[in-house]
């Protein structure tokens, strides 16, 4: 089995979600190969 590569991320409030959106496109485009 291979192993996953995860990106774990915690937000709690709504503002902590939206103000976290730019820096998990930033990880999708430099991590394509992780899960987020």
């Amino acid at each position: 089995m291979r192993e996953q590569r995860v990106i774990w991320l915690h937000a709690v409030s709504v503002g902590e979600v939206r103000s976290a959106a730019p820096l998990i496109s930033a990880l999708e485009d430099r991590y394509p190969m992780h899960k987020i």
